[in-house]
């Protein structure tokens, strides 16, 4: 971004085991550096668990965008070619992936499978949603 202001913050621990990260960031949209809080949540992981991060290689198809998943929970970003930002939250929930969180109405990202196929693989690409995603890793927590 136009500013040398550094990505810090300022962490706090909270009696439930989050973390309140506090700061001034530059922000895009309106083109100032401006204060933020953001909440950060600990969740725990099994041995075993999947885990995942796929990044779009179609740029053609909206831009920019990145899948993580660990364990039951999954994150989707992307920027679009316009500058809108999308974002969700999945997990299992009953043994069914729930979509928990999403910041627009009509979203595009898709959801990652509950139990990853076998060809998600560190450099593999592979197919989602009608685009090509190039897994960045992928594996199962030691």
């Amino acid at each position: 971004p136009p500013s040398d202001l550094p990505d810090q913050g300022v962490f706090q621990s909270l009696p439930n085991g989050d973390v309140t990260e506090t700061g001034v960031m530059f922000n895009p949209k309106t083109g100032r550096n401006e204060h933020y809080v953001e909440t950060w949540r600990r969740y725990p992981t099994q041995p075993g668990e999947q885990y995942c991060i796929l990044e779009r290689i179609d740029h053609d198809k909206g831009g920019s965008a990145y899948l993580g998943k660990v364990g039951p929970r999954t994150l989707g970003l992307a920027l679009d070619d316009d500058g809108v930002f999308e974002a969700y939250r999945e997990q299992v929930q009953d043994g069914q992936v729930k979509r928990v969180f999403e910041s627009t109405p009509r979203p595009s990202l898709p959801s990652l499978p509950e139990t990853l196929p076998e060809d998600y693989v560190d450099g593999a690409e592979v197919e989602l949603g009608g685009c090509r995603w190039a897994v960045r890793t992928a594996g199962r927590v030691g």
